[in-house]
Protein backbone atom coordinates (compact mmCIF):
# COMPACT_ATOMS: atom_id res chain seq x y z
CA UNK A 1 0.00 0.00 0.00
CA UNK A 2 2.79 2.52 0.50
CA UNK A 3 3.91 2.03 -2.66
CA UNK A 4 0.87 2.24 -4.68
CA UNK A 5 0.37 5.13 -2.55
CA UNK A 6 3.93 6.84 -3.54
CA UNK A 7 3.18 6.26 -6.70
CA UNK A 8 -0.52 7.70 -6.86
CA UNK A 9 1.26 10.36 -5.56
CA UNK A 10 4.21 11.67 -7.60
CA UNK A 11 1.69 10.47 -10.81
CA UNK A 12 -1.07 13.15 -10.11
CA UNK A 13 2.00 15.39 -9.52
CA UNK A 14 2.95 15.01 -13.22
CA UNK A 15 -0.79 15.13 -14.61
CA UNK A 16 -1.18 18.92 -12.49
CA UNK A 17 1.86 19.84 -14.72
CA UNK A 18 1.25 18.78 -17.63
CA UNK A 19 -2.04 19.68 -17.88
CA UNK A 20 -2.01 23.29 -16.22
CA UNK A 21 1.33 24.40 -17.83
CA UNK A 22 0.99 22.81 -21.21
CA UNK A 23 2.74 26.16 -22.98
CA UNK A 24 5.03 27.45 -20.38
CA UNK A 25 8.71 27.52 -21.37
CA UNK A 26 9.90 27.53 -18.03
CA UNK A 27 8.13 23.86 -17.88
CA UNK A 28 11.08 22.21 -18.68
CA UNK A 29 13.43 23.86 -15.74
CA UNK A 30 10.83 22.83 -13.09
CA UNK A 31 10.90 19.26 -14.01
CA UNK A 32 14.31 19.66 -13.78
CA UNK A 33 14.45 21.06 -10.95
CA UNK A 34 11.97 18.59 -9.26
CA UNK A 35 13.78 15.61 -10.86
CA UNK A 36 16.62 17.24 -8.28
CA UNK A 37 14.45 17.29 -5.10
CA UNK A 38 13.43 13.68 -6.16
CA UNK A 39 16.63 12.67 -6.36
CA UNK A 40 17.59 14.58 -2.96
CA UNK A 41 14.63 12.25 -1.37
CA UNK A 42 15.68 9.09 -2.97
CA UNK A 43 19.39 9.76 -1.54
CA UNK A 44 17.84 10.12 2.12
CA UNK A 45 15.62 6.71 1.90
CA UNK A 46 18.73 4.85 0.56
CA UNK A 47 20.84 6.29 4.00
CA UNK A 48 17.75 4.79 6.08
CA UNK A 49 17.71 1.68 4.33
CA UNK A 50 14.25 2.10 2.63
CA UNK A 51 15.27 -0.13 -0.14
CA UNK A 52 12.02 0.12 -2.10
CA UNK A 53 11.72 3.89 -1.73
CA UNK A 54 15.18 4.81 -3.24
CA UNK A 55 14.47 2.89 -6.35
CA UNK A 56 11.02 4.38 -6.62
CA UNK A 57 12.19 7.79 -6.38
CA UNK A 58 15.35 7.48 -7.93
CA UNK A 59 13.36 6.18 -11.37
CA UNK A 60 10.06 8.76 -10.83
CA UNK A 61 13.34 11.45 -10.50
CA UNK A 62 15.15 9.83 -14.10
CA UNK A 63 11.53 10.23 -15.50
CA UNK A 64 11.61 13.85 -15.15
CA UNK A 65 14.56 14.75 -16.20
CA UNK A 66 13.90 12.91 -19.24
CA UNK A 67 10.79 15.34 -19.99
CA UNK A 68 12.47 18.14 -18.78
CA UNK A 69 14.93 17.68 -21.41
CA UNK A 70 12.14 17.11 -24.32
CA UNK A 71 9.97 20.15 -22.68
CA UNK A 72 12.95 22.14 -23.73
CA UNK A 73 12.05 22.30 -26.62
CA UNK A 74 9.74 24.72 -25.91
CA UNK A 75 13.21 27.06 -26.26
CA UNK A 76 13.17 26.06 -29.97
CA UNK A 77 16.40 24.27 -28.86
CA UNK A 78 17.70 21.87 -31.83
CA UNK A 79 15.77 17.90 -31.73
CA UNK A 80 18.87 16.61 -31.89
CA UNK A 81 20.55 18.81 -29.01
CA UNK A 82 18.16 17.73 -27.19
CA UNK A 83 18.75 13.51 -27.65
CA UNK A 84 22.32 14.43 -27.03
CA UNK A 85 21.51 15.75 -23.71
CA UNK A 86 19.11 12.26 -22.63
CA UNK A 87 21.83 10.38 -24.03
CA UNK A 88 24.92 11.96 -21.67
CA UNK A 89 21.96 12.16 -18.77
CA UNK A 90 21.01 8.26 -19.05
CA UNK A 91 24.68 7.26 -19.32
CA UNK A 92 25.76 9.67 -16.36
CA UNK A 93 22.51 7.83 -14.83
CA UNK A 94 24.00 4.56 -15.51
CA UNK A 95 27.47 4.77 -14.21
CA UNK A 96 26.02 6.10 -11.22
CA UNK A 97 23.65 3.22 -10.36
CA UNK A 98 26.35 0.89 -10.98
CA UNK A 99 28.80 2.52 -8.31
CA UNK A 100 26.01 2.18 -5.96
CA UNK A 101 25.72 -1.25 -6.74
CA UNK A 102 22.38 -1.46 -7.37
CA UNK A 103 21.76 -4.59 -10.15
CA UNK A 104 17.60 -3.45 -10.98
CA UNK A 105 18.52 0.47 -11.40
CA UNK A 106 22.31 -0.35 -13.34
CA UNK A 107 20.04 -2.32 -16.02
CA UNK A 108 16.80 0.02 -16.13
CA UNK A 109 19.83 2.56 -17.11
CA UNK A 110 21.66 0.69 -19.43
CA UNK A 111 17.80 0.15 -21.04
CA UNK A 112 17.54 4.08 -21.24
CA UNK A 113 20.78 4.76 -22.42
CA UNK A 114 20.60 2.63 -25.54
CA UNK A 115 17.02 3.60 -26.53
CA UNK A 116 18.65 6.97 -26.04
CA UNK A 117 21.27 6.37 -28.21
CA UNK A 118 19.25 4.51 -31.10
CA UNK A 119 16.70 7.90 -31.11
CA UNK A 120 19.81 10.47 -31.33
CA UNK A 121 21.12 8.16 -34.35
CA UNK A 122 17.46 8.21 -35.85
CA UNK A 123 17.85 11.94 -35.99
CA UNK A 124 20.66 12.30 -36.98
CA UNK A 125 20.41 9.68 -39.44
CA UNK A 126 16.90 11.64 -40.75
CA UNK A 127 19.01 15.24 -40.71
CA UNK A 128 22.10 13.46 -42.85
CA UNK A 129 19.70 13.37 -45.80
CA UNK A 130 20.16 17.25 -46.77
CA UNK A 131 23.93 16.82 -47.25
CA UNK A 132 26.79 17.96 -44.87
CA UNK A 133 25.70 19.00 -41.20
CA UNK A 134 29.13 19.84 -39.45
CA UNK A 135 27.46 20.72 -36.58
CA UNK A 136 26.41 17.36 -36.24
CA UNK A 137 29.32 15.30 -36.97
CA UNK A 138 31.50 17.65 -34.04
CA UNK A 139 28.33 17.18 -32.10
CA UNK A 140 28.65 12.93 -32.75
CA UNK A 141 32.30 12.90 -32.54
CA UNK A 142 32.24 14.48 -28.87
CA UNK A 143 29.63 12.10 -27.45
CA UNK A 144 31.17 9.10 -28.97
CA UNK A 145 34.30 10.22 -27.45
CA UNK A 146 32.55 10.21 -23.80
CA UNK A 147 30.90 6.90 -24.80
CA UNK A 148 34.43 5.42 -25.11
CA UNK A 149 36.55 6.76 -21.85
CA UNK A 150 32.99 6.02 -20.07
CA UNK A 151 32.91 1.96 -21.19
CA UNK A 152 35.79 1.38 -18.54
CA UNK A 153 33.04 2.47 -15.91
CA UNK A 154 30.03 0.20 -17.48
CA UNK A 155 31.89 -3.37 -17.45
CA UNK A 156 29.41 -5.99 -17.03
CA UNK A 157 29.05 -8.20 -14.62
CA UNK A 158 30.21 -11.84 -16.01
CA UNK A 159 26.85 -13.16 -15.61
CA UNK A 160 25.40 -10.39 -18.27
CA UNK A 161 24.11 -11.50 -21.34
CA UNK A 162 26.15 -10.98 -24.34
CA UNK A 163 23.72 -9.29 -26.09
CA UNK A 164 23.77 -6.76 -22.80
CA UNK A 165 27.85 -6.56 -23.07
CA UNK A 166 28.56 -5.30 -26.92
CA UNK A 167 25.15 -3.30 -27.01
CA UNK A 168 27.17 -0.36 -25.79
CA UNK A 169 30.18 -0.90 -28.20
CA UNK A 170 27.64 -1.34 -31.07
CA UNK A 171 25.82 2.43 -29.54
CA UNK A 172 29.34 3.75 -30.43
CA UNK A 173 29.58 1.74 -33.78
CA UNK A 174 26.72 3.19 -34.97
CA UNK A 175 27.55 6.60 -33.83
CA UNK A 176 30.75 6.11 -35.52
CA UNK A 177 28.48 5.42 -38.54
CA UNK A 178 26.48 9.03 -38.30
CA UNK A 179 29.97 10.91 -38.43
CA UNK A 180 30.37 9.48 -42.21
CA UNK A 181 26.89 9.65 -42.41
CA UNK A 182 26.95 13.87 -41.46
CA UNK A 183 30.14 14.52 -43.93
CA UNK A 184 29.08 12.04 -46.64
CA UNK A 185 29.12 14.79 -49.23
CA UNK A 186 32.46 15.56 -48.52
CA UNK A 187 35.33 13.81 -50.49
CA UNK A 188 37.41 12.69 -47.03
CA UNK A 189 34.45 11.50 -45.08
CA UNK A 190 35.81 8.25 -45.27
CA UNK A 191 38.96 9.41 -44.09
CA UNK A 192 38.12 11.74 -41.03
CA UNK A 193 35.35 8.95 -39.66
CA UNK A 194 37.86 6.37 -40.33
CA UNK A 195 40.48 8.13 -38.41
CA UNK A 196 38.52 8.90 -35.23
CA UNK A 197 37.57 4.95 -35.59
CA UNK A 198 40.71 4.07 -35.16
CA UNK A 199 41.67 6.74 -32.71
CA UNK A 200 39.20 5.74 -30.05
CA UNK A 201 38.49 2.06 -30.59
CA UNK A 202 42.61 1.53 -30.46
CA UNK A 203 42.93 4.05 -27.58
CA UNK A 204 44.95 2.95 -24.69
CA UNK A 205 41.42 3.88 -22.68
CA UNK A 206 40.84 0.22 -23.63
CA UNK A 207 44.11 -1.07 -21.99
CA UNK A 208 42.94 -1.34 -18.19
CA UNK A 209 40.13 -3.36 -19.02
CA UNK A 210 41.06 -7.37 -18.07
CA UNK A 211 41.69 -8.67 -21.62
CA UNK A 212 38.93 -11.59 -21.13
CA UNK A 213 36.25 -8.90 -21.18
CA UNK A 214 37.59 -6.47 -23.44
CA UNK A 215 36.42 -8.47 -26.71
CA UNK A 216 32.82 -6.94 -26.67
CA UNK A 217 34.56 -3.34 -26.65
CA UNK A 218 35.89 -3.94 -30.21
CA UNK A 219 32.58 -5.31 -31.41
CA UNK A 220 31.08 -1.57 -32.24
CA UNK A 221 33.90 -1.41 -34.90
CA UNK A 222 32.37 -4.00 -37.24
CA UNK A 223 29.36 -2.25 -37.27
CA UNK A 224 30.80 0.95 -38.22
CA UNK A 225 32.82 -1.13 -40.92
CA UNK A 226 30.45 -3.39 -42.29
CA UNK A 227 27.37 -0.54 -42.47
CA UNK A 228 30.15 1.92 -43.41
CA UNK A 229 31.65 0.08 -46.26
CA UNK A 230 27.85 -0.71 -47.62
CA UNK A 231 27.17 3.13 -47.55
CA UNK A 232 30.33 4.02 -48.98
CA UNK A 233 29.85 1.94 -51.81
CA UNK A 234 26.50 3.11 -53.12
CA UNK A 235 27.60 6.30 -52.81
CA UNK A 236 30.60 5.63 -55.13
CA UNK A 237 28.36 3.62 -57.20
CA UNK A 238 26.10 6.00 -58.04
CA UNK A 239 28.45 8.82 -59.25
CA UNK A 240 29.01 8.70 -63.23
CA UNK A 241 32.45 10.38 -62.43
CA UNK A 242 35.41 8.47 -61.74
CA UNK A 243 37.61 9.86 -59.10
CA UNK A 244 41.36 10.70 -59.66
CA UNK A 245 44.05 8.34 -57.80
CA UNK A 246 44.76 11.21 -55.23
CA UNK A 247 40.80 11.09 -54.08
CA UNK A 248 40.60 7.40 -54.19
CA UNK A 249 43.79 7.24 -51.75
CA UNK A 250 42.23 9.93 -49.51
CA UNK A 251 38.92 9.08 -49.73
CA UNK A 252 38.98 4.58 -50.11
CA UNK A 253 42.06 3.76 -48.38
CA UNK A 254 41.57 4.94 -44.54
CA UNK A 255 38.30 2.51 -44.63
CA UNK A 256 40.93 -0.26 -45.72
CA UNK A 257 43.56 0.43 -42.80
CA UNK A 258 41.24 0.51 -40.61
CA UNK A 259 39.76 -3.31 -41.68
CA UNK A 260 43.20 -4.58 -41.58
CA UNK A 261 44.34 -3.02 -38.49
CA UNK A 262 41.05 -4.98 -37.28
CA UNK A 263 41.63 -8.31 -38.93
CA UNK A 264 45.28 -7.77 -36.85
CA UNK A 265 44.24 -6.53 -33.82
CA UNK A 266 40.48 -7.45 -32.85
CA UNK A 267 40.84 -9.31 -29.49
CA UNK A 268 37.33 -11.72 -29.66
CA UNK A 269 36.96 -15.47 -28.75
CA UNK A 270 34.85 -15.27 -32.18
CA UNK A 271 37.32 -15.71 -35.44
CA UNK A 272 34.39 -14.72 -37.20
CA UNK A 273 34.87 -11.87 -36.78
CA UNK A 274 38.58 -11.17 -37.21
CA UNK A 275 38.70 -13.47 -40.36
CA UNK A 276 35.59 -11.48 -42.03
CA UNK A 277 37.39 -8.13 -41.63
CA UNK A 278 40.38 -10.05 -43.66
CA UNK A 279 37.27 -10.57 -46.41
CA UNK A 280 36.55 -6.73 -45.92
CA UNK A 281 39.86 -5.71 -46.99
CA UNK A 282 39.54 -7.85 -50.00
CA UNK A 283 36.30 -7.06 -50.79
CA UNK A 284 37.41 -2.78 -50.61
CA UNK A 285 40.64 -3.88 -52.75
CA UNK A 286 38.60 -5.38 -55.21
CA UNK A 287 35.68 -3.07 -55.48
CA UNK A 288 38.51 -0.05 -55.56
CA UNK A 289 40.03 -1.62 -58.83
CA UNK A 290 36.89 -1.57 -60.64
CA UNK A 291 36.10 1.54 -59.68
CA UNK A 292 39.47 3.02 -61.04
CA UNK A 293 39.91 0.59 -64.02
CA UNK A 294 36.10 1.68 -65.52
CA UNK A 295 35.43 2.73 -68.12
CA UNK A 296 39.23 3.37 -69.34
CA UNK A 297 41.20 0.65 -68.55
CA UNK A 298 38.35 -2.87 -68.58
CA UNK A 299 41.33 -4.82 -69.18
CA UNK A 300 43.26 -4.12 -66.38
CA UNK A 301 41.08 -5.16 -63.90
CA UNK A 302 41.53 -8.88 -64.35
CA UNK A 303 44.88 -8.04 -63.97
CA UNK A 304 44.75 -6.12 -60.87
CA UNK A 305 43.26 -8.91 -58.83
CA UNK A 306 45.53 -10.94 -59.64
CA UNK A 307 48.04 -8.36 -58.65
CA UNK A 308 46.03 -8.01 -55.20
CA UNK A 309 45.84 -11.95 -54.70
CA UNK A 310 49.65 -12.49 -55.39
CA UNK A 311 49.90 -10.25 -52.49
CA UNK A 312 47.89 -11.30 -50.21
CA UNK A 313 50.10 -14.56 -50.48
CA UNK A 314 53.02 -12.52 -50.07
CA UNK A 315 51.69 -10.93 -47.02
CA UNK A 316 50.47 -14.32 -45.40
CA UNK A 317 54.05 -15.78 -46.50
CA UNK A 318 56.13 -12.95 -44.86
CA UNK A 319 53.80 -12.53 -41.66
CA UNK A 320 53.60 -16.95 -41.41
CA UNK A 321 57.08 -16.62 -40.34
CA UNK A 322 56.36 -14.51 -37.06
CA UNK A 323 53.50 -15.33 -35.99
CA UNK A 324 53.23 -18.24 -33.39
CA UNK A 325 49.17 -17.29 -32.33
CA UNK A 326 46.88 -19.43 -32.96
CA UNK A 327 43.89 -16.98 -33.79
CA UNK A 328 46.81 -15.00 -36.36
CA UNK A 329 47.54 -18.10 -37.79
CA UNK A 330 44.00 -18.73 -38.72
CA UNK A 331 43.43 -15.28 -40.06
CA UNK A 332 46.68 -16.22 -42.25
CA UNK A 333 44.70 -19.01 -44.05
CA UNK A 334 42.01 -16.73 -44.58
CA UNK A 335 44.50 -14.24 -46.23
CA UNK A 336 44.92 -17.75 -48.62
CA UNK A 337 41.40 -17.80 -49.02
CA UNK A 338 40.78 -14.47 -49.89
CA UNK A 339 43.58 -14.39 -52.52
CA UNK A 340 42.07 -17.55 -53.90
CA UNK A 341 38.50 -15.39 -54.45
CA UNK A 342 40.50 -13.29 -56.15
CA UNK A 343 42.24 -15.70 -58.64
CA UNK A 344 38.33 -17.30 -58.85
CA UNK A 345 36.88 -13.74 -59.89
CA UNK A 346 39.57 -13.13 -62.50
CA UNK A 347 39.11 -16.78 -64.53
CA UNK A 348 35.09 -15.56 -64.04
CA UNK A 349 36.15 -11.84 -65.57
CA UNK A 350 38.69 -13.35 -68.05
CA UNK A 351 35.56 -15.93 -69.55
CA UNK A 352 33.26 -13.26 -69.58
CA UNK A 353 35.61 -10.31 -70.88
CA UNK A 354 38.82 -10.46 -71.64
CA UNK A 355 38.59 -13.57 -73.73
CA UNK A 356 36.42 -11.51 -76.49
CA UNK A 357 38.88 -8.49 -76.46
CA UNK A 358 41.50 -8.53 -79.76
CA UNK A 359 43.17 -5.67 -78.83
CA UNK A 360 47.04 -5.43 -80.03
CA UNK A 361 50.01 -5.37 -77.92
CA UNK A 362 53.06 -5.28 -79.69
CA UNK A 363 53.45 -8.48 -81.58
CA UNK A 364 50.78 -10.30 -79.39
CA UNK A 365 47.27 -9.71 -78.21
CA UNK A 366 46.66 -7.96 -74.89
CA UNK A 367 44.24 -11.22 -74.10
CA UNK A 368 47.31 -13.59 -74.70
CA UNK A 369 49.53 -11.35 -72.63
CA UNK A 370 46.84 -11.51 -69.59
CA UNK A 371 46.47 -15.13 -70.07
CA UNK A 372 49.77 -16.01 -69.50
CA UNK A 373 50.40 -13.59 -66.47
CA UNK A 374 47.12 -15.51 -64.88
CA UNK A 375 48.90 -18.78 -66.02
CA UNK A 376 52.51 -18.02 -63.99
CA UNK A 377 49.94 -16.45 -61.27
CA UNK A 378 48.13 -19.82 -60.75
CA UNK A 379 51.20 -21.47 -61.14
CA UNK A 380 52.77 -19.74 -58.37
CA UNK A 381 49.75 -19.97 -55.96
CA UNK A 382 49.77 -23.72 -56.41
CA UNK A 383 53.57 -24.04 -56.13
CA UNK A 384 53.14 -21.78 -52.74
CA UNK A 385 55.53 -23.69 -49.69
CA UNK A 386 54.55 -24.94 -46.53
CA UNK A 387 50.96 -22.69 -46.68
CA UNK A 388 49.75 -24.63 -43.99
CA UNK A 389 46.81 -26.21 -42.89
CA UNK A 390 44.11 -26.67 -43.74
CA UNK A 391 44.21 -24.25 -47.28
CA UNK A 392 47.23 -26.31 -48.24
CA UNK A 393 44.88 -29.33 -47.97
CA UNK A 394 41.55 -28.30 -48.61
CA UNK A 395 42.21 -25.16 -51.18
CA UNK A 396 45.41 -25.20 -52.92
CA UNK A 397 45.90 -28.64 -54.56
CA UNK A 398 42.32 -27.22 -56.77
CA UNK A 399 45.49 -24.80 -58.51
CA UNK A 400 46.23 -27.37 -60.58
CA UNK A 401 42.78 -27.46 -62.14
CA UNK A 402 42.71 -23.55 -62.42
CA UNK A 403 46.23 -23.86 -64.60
CA UNK A 404 44.38 -26.49 -66.75
CA UNK A 405 41.38 -24.78 -67.31
CA UNK A 406 43.50 -21.56 -68.54
CA UNK A 407 45.71 -23.98 -70.26
CA UNK A 408 42.63 -25.04 -72.40
CA UNK A 409 41.77 -21.83 -72.99
CA UNK A 410 44.67 -20.33 -74.51
CA UNK A 411 44.73 -23.38 -76.33
CA UNK A 412 41.60 -23.23 -77.88
CA UNK A 413 41.65 -19.24 -78.18
CA UNK A 414 45.25 -19.03 -79.68
CA UNK A 415 45.44 -22.37 -82.10
CA UNK A 416 44.38 -22.85 -85.53
CA UNK A 417 41.52 -25.23 -85.32
CA UNK A 418 43.48 -27.59 -87.81
CA UNK A 419 46.30 -28.14 -85.34
CA UNK A 420 44.27 -28.39 -82.38
CA UNK A 421 43.99 -31.98 -82.23
CA UNK A 422 47.77 -32.21 -83.23
CA UNK A 423 48.38 -30.03 -79.82
CA UNK A 424 45.83 -32.04 -77.70
CA UNK A 425 47.87 -35.30 -78.89
CA UNK A 426 51.23 -33.86 -77.54
CA UNK A 427 49.67 -32.55 -74.76
CA UNK A 428 50.42 -35.80 -72.80
CA UNK A 429 53.85 -35.97 -72.67
CA UNK A 430 54.42 -32.83 -71.05
CA UNK A 431 51.89 -33.87 -68.24
CA UNK A 432 53.62 -37.79 -68.10
CA UNK A 433 56.40 -36.04 -67.39
CA UNK A 434 55.37 -33.15 -64.94
CA UNK A 435 53.18 -36.18 -63.18
CA UNK A 436 56.50 -37.23 -61.57
CA UNK A 437 56.10 -34.99 -59.01
CA UNK A 438 53.98 -36.12 -56.01
CA UNK A 439 51.58 -33.14 -56.05
CA UNK A 440 50.60 -33.59 -59.79
CA UNK A 441 50.16 -37.06 -60.14
CA UNK A 442 46.58 -36.80 -61.82
CA UNK A 443 48.19 -35.29 -64.86
CA UNK A 444 48.05 -38.64 -65.83
CA UNK A 445 44.55 -39.04 -65.99
CA UNK A 446 44.45 -35.44 -67.62
CA UNK A 447 46.72 -36.75 -69.99
CA UNK A 448 44.51 -39.46 -70.72
CA UNK A 449 41.62 -37.21 -71.04
CA UNK A 450 43.95 -35.14 -73.79
CA UNK A 451 44.40 -38.51 -75.64
CA UNK A 452 40.22 -38.82 -75.87
CA UNK A 453 39.98 -35.26 -76.89
CA UNK A 454 42.13 -35.41 -79.45
CA UNK A 455 40.79 -38.46 -81.10
CA UNK A 456 37.25 -36.90 -81.00
CA UNK A 457 38.69 -33.84 -82.34
CA UNK A 458 40.63 -36.09 -85.07
CA UNK A 459 37.17 -37.93 -85.24
CA UNK A 460 34.58 -35.59 -85.63
CA UNK A 461 35.80 -31.72 -86.18
CA UNK A 462 39.02 -30.87 -87.91
CA UNK A 463 39.20 -33.88 -90.68
CA UNK A 464 35.33 -32.17 -91.67
CA UNK A 465 36.94 -28.44 -92.42
CA UNK A 466 37.49 -27.42 -95.83
CA UNK A 467 41.41 -28.21 -97.48
CA UNK A 468 42.68 -24.69 -98.71
CA UNK A 469 45.29 -26.25 -101.53
CA UNK A 470 47.23 -23.61 -101.90
CA UNK A 471 50.14 -24.54 -98.99
CA UNK A 472 50.46 -28.29 -98.09
CA UNK A 473 50.78 -27.31 -94.18
CA UNK A 474 47.32 -26.21 -94.62
CA UNK A 475 45.86 -29.40 -95.84
CA UNK A 476 43.81 -30.82 -92.59
CA UNK A 477 44.82 -34.41 -93.63
CA UNK A 478 48.56 -33.22 -92.99
CA UNK A 479 47.76 -32.11 -89.42
CA UNK A 480 45.86 -35.27 -89.17
CA UNK A 481 48.69 -37.44 -89.77
CA UNK A 482 51.08 -35.58 -87.55
CA UNK A 483 48.18 -36.73 -84.68
CA UNK A 484 47.96 -40.21 -85.69
CA UNK A 485 51.94 -40.08 -85.12
CA UNK A 486 51.70 -38.88 -82.11
CA UNK A 487 48.71 -40.42 -80.76
CA UNK A 488 50.13 -43.97 -81.72
CA UNK A 489 53.53 -42.91 -79.55
CA UNK A 490 51.23 -41.52 -76.30
CA UNK A 491 49.97 -45.31 -76.32
CA UNK A 492 53.34 -46.88 -74.84
CA UNK A 493 53.39 -44.68 -71.79
CA UNK A 494 49.61 -44.47 -71.27
CA UNK A 495 48.91 -48.15 -71.66
CA UNK A 496 52.23 -48.88 -68.70
CA UNK A 497 49.75 -46.58 -66.15
CA UNK A 498 47.82 -47.89 -63.44
CA UNK A 499 45.24 -45.30 -62.70
CA UNK A 500 43.26 -47.21 -60.18
CA UNK A 501 46.99 -45.61 -57.85
CA UNK A 502 46.78 -42.19 -59.18
CA UNK A 503 46.40 -39.92 -56.39
CA UNK A 504 43.71 -37.80 -57.91
CA UNK A 505 43.75 -35.44 -54.38
CA UNK A 506 40.41 -33.44 -54.01
CA UNK A 507 39.13 -35.95 -56.66
CA UNK A 508 39.72 -38.85 -55.02
CA UNK A 509 36.46 -39.79 -54.62
CA UNK A 510 34.78 -39.32 -57.43
CA UNK A 511 36.61 -40.62 -59.79
CA UNK A 512 35.88 -44.53 -59.72
CA UNK A 513 36.17 -45.46 -63.19
CA UNK A 514 39.97 -45.69 -62.90
CA UNK A 515 39.39 -49.24 -62.01
CA UNK A 516 37.56 -49.67 -64.70
CA UNK A 517 40.44 -48.17 -67.25
CA UNK A 518 43.07 -50.72 -65.35
CA UNK A 519 41.10 -53.69 -66.36
CA UNK A 520 40.52 -53.25 -69.84
CA UNK A 521 43.37 -50.74 -70.72
CA UNK A 522 43.45 -51.30 -74.31
CA UNK A 523 39.72 -51.00 -74.64
CA UNK A 524 40.05 -47.69 -73.47
CA UNK A 525 43.05 -46.31 -75.04
CA UNK A 526 43.68 -48.47 -79.04
CA UNK A 527 39.59 -48.65 -79.35
CA UNK A 528 39.45 -44.60 -79.61
CA UNK A 529 42.47 -44.25 -81.51
CA UNK A 530 41.21 -46.95 -83.82
CA UNK A 531 37.62 -45.24 -84.63
CA UNK A 532 39.73 -41.76 -84.97
CA UNK A 533 41.50 -43.12 -87.45
CA UNK A 534 38.95 -44.77 -89.68
CA UNK A 535 37.25 -41.61 -89.37
CA UNK A 536 40.12 -39.59 -90.81
CA UNK A 537 40.45 -41.43 -93.31
CA UNK A 538 36.78 -41.63 -94.58
CA UNK A 539 36.80 -37.65 -94.25
CA UNK A 540 40.07 -37.12 -95.76
CA UNK A 541 40.68 -39.35 -98.58
CA UNK A 542 38.67 -40.13 -102.20
CA UNK A 543 36.50 -43.52 -102.46
CA UNK A 544 39.16 -45.12 -104.77
CA UNK A 545 41.76 -45.18 -101.82
CA UNK A 546 39.53 -45.66 -98.48
CA UNK A 547 38.87 -48.59 -99.03
CA UNK A 548 42.68 -49.99 -99.10
CA UNK A 549 43.65 -47.22 -96.41
CA UNK A 550 40.83 -49.18 -94.18
CA UNK A 551 41.84 -52.82 -94.83
CA UNK A 552 45.57 -51.41 -93.88
CA UNK A 553 44.09 -50.31 -90.63
CA UNK A 554 42.09 -53.33 -89.61
CA UNK A 555 45.01 -55.09 -90.60
CA UNK A 556 47.10 -53.17 -88.24
CA UNK A 557 44.16 -53.91 -85.57
CA UNK A 558 43.58 -57.54 -86.22
CA UNK A 559 47.97 -57.84 -85.58
CA UNK A 560 46.89 -55.89 -82.71
CA UNK A 561 45.09 -58.54 -81.63
CA UNK A 562 47.56 -61.34 -81.47
CA UNK A 563 49.77 -59.19 -79.84
CA UNK A 564 48.11 -57.74 -77.52
CA UNK A 565 46.13 -60.86 -76.75
CA UNK A 566 42.71 -59.10 -77.01
CA UNK A 567 39.83 -60.89 -78.78
CA UNK A 568 37.31 -58.05 -78.97
CA UNK A 569 40.06 -56.57 -81.17
CA UNK A 570 40.36 -59.39 -83.44
CA UNK A 571 36.26 -59.63 -83.46
CA UNK A 572 36.22 -55.72 -84.51
CA UNK A 573 38.74 -56.05 -87.39
CA UNK A 574 36.90 -59.38 -88.61
CA UNK A 575 33.55 -57.58 -88.80
CA UNK A 576 34.60 -54.28 -90.47
CA UNK A 577 36.19 -55.54 -93.03
CA UNK A 578 33.44 -57.26 -94.07
CA UNK A 579 31.50 -54.08 -93.46
CA UNK A 580 34.43 -53.16 -96.10
CA UNK A 581 33.65 -55.72 -98.73
CA UNK A 582 29.80 -55.06 -98.31
CA UNK A 583 30.34 -51.05 -99.34
CA UNK A 584 32.94 -52.47 -102.11
CA UNK A 585 29.94 -54.55 -103.74
CA UNK A 586 27.34 -51.62 -103.08
CA UNK A 587 29.61 -48.77 -104.50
Amino acid sequence: MPLIAHLLHWTSLLGTVLIYLPETRFSGLLFLSGALAVFIVAHQARSKGILWLHRTDTLIAQSFVICGFILLSRWELDWVLIAGLILVQTLTFTILTQRLGDRLLEEIGRLLYLMSGGWYAALVLNESRTGENFYQAGATIVLVTLLTFSQRRLLPREDTLPGWKISGSILEGLLLLLIYGSLKGSPYASAIASAIAFALFFLPAHKTIPADRSWYFRCGIWVFLLFAHLWFWKVQFTRSNIPDLIYAILAWLPFIAVSATVAIKLISPFPLLRNAAVCLVALQLGLWCVRLTRPEFPLLLGLSWLLLSLLAAELARALQKRVRDAAAIETLQHIYYTGTVLVVAFLVRHLLVELQSELPLGGISARLAIQLFGLAAIIYWFSIPGAGAPFSSRVQPFFLEFAMILSWIILEREIPERWMSTVYALLPFPLLLLSRWRTMDRLKVYALCFFWGSAFYLAFLSSTGEMPAIHLADQNWIAGLVTLCLLLAAIFPLRQIRFAKVDMGPFQGIMNFREKIDRRVHLWILDPLFLAAAFFLYWSFDQALLTLLWVALLTIVFSMSIFLRENHFRQISLIALALCLTLVEVY
